[in-house]
């Protein structure tokens, strides 16, 4: 069992030793000293402060107080039942709890004595609301931090430099006088400054000679002929990797009646 530190119960004990009327307050008190020195604030009137309210064992069968940890909300309740405590810790915004029982003998002798003999096996009641009530608490102060290097992470410049349409602005057209503007269309020898226009067909550029129909018969056009596709593409099929469509498929809305069925309109 690690070694766990103490300091500052004695402290707690010794503010509130003339308002302890009963053992159980000295467990309340020792939960509260638990919360405060991890981080816990107890609220009061909306001030957050280390201290209890004035009557926080003025119930003889239930504590109640509200507690901060990074600006989120807890409730402890500790409900007295028989001789035995039920402690337990909820975070107000998912309403998640953590709840623990102690049996008020296994961990107090007697209010008649000092400090030094007045708890027992507190190493074991420490590491049972450590077990219970950490994954509560110390998932709030996980996700603030996530939330922090998150958002550092995204804060930081990337290396790579990414081109966005809706915020960078594009690449332009080199300006043209106002005497050349559509020369290029008109003019058959003109080549604008990005490479394009005139009205010269290049036999040696690549083309693609699947905007050729498929229905022309063979050598209808010679090789690296320019030809302009005539009419509406087929809507019934593609060719594989292109958008151009060839002829009918027979399989294409196939009249009711089964197999072997052609009369179209009977």
């Amino acid at each position: 069992m690690p070694n766990i530190s103490f300091f500052g119960l004695e402290t707690f004990v010794y503010a509130y030793k003339n308002q302890v009327k009963k053992e159980s307050d000295l467990i309340a008190l020792f939960v509260h000293w638990y919360l405060v020195k991890n981080g816990f604030v107890c609220v009061l009137d909306g001030r957050k402060t280390e201290i209890l309210p004035n009557d926080w064992n003025s119930n003889d069968e239930l504590y109640v107080f509200d507690y901060s940890l990074d600006s989120k909300g807890f409730e402890l309740k500790i409900l007295t039942a028989d001789d035995s405590l039920i402690i337990n810790l909820m975070k107000k915004t998912t309403e998640r709890t953590a709840s623990l029982n102690c049996v008020v003998k296994n961990h107090i002798s007697s209010l008649k004595n000092e400090y030094q003999n007045l708890f027992m096996n507190l190493n074991d009641l420490h590491e049972s609301i450590s077990k219970e009530f950490e994954p509560l608490f110390k998932e709030e102060k996980k996700s603030s931090s996530e939330g922090a290097a998150f958002k550092e992470e995204t804060s930081k410049p990337k290396g790579e430099v990414v081109f966005d349409p809706l915020r960078d602005i594009p690449q332009q057209r080199p300006p043209l006088p106002p005497r050349d503007i559509g020369r290029s269309d008109l003019d058959p020898f003109r080549v604008d400054p990005l490479g394009t226009g005139g009205m010269i067909f290049d036999p040696f550029r690549n083309y693609d000679r699947r905007l050729i129909p498929t229905n022309l018969p063979p050598g209808a056009v010679p090789p690296r002929a320019r030809f302009d596709p005539y009419g509406p593409p087929s809507p019934d099929e593609l060719i594989p990797g292109s958008s151009t469509r060839v002829g009918p498929n027979p399989n294409h809305l196939r009249p009711p009646g089964g197999f072997g069925n052609d009369h179209m309109f009977m």
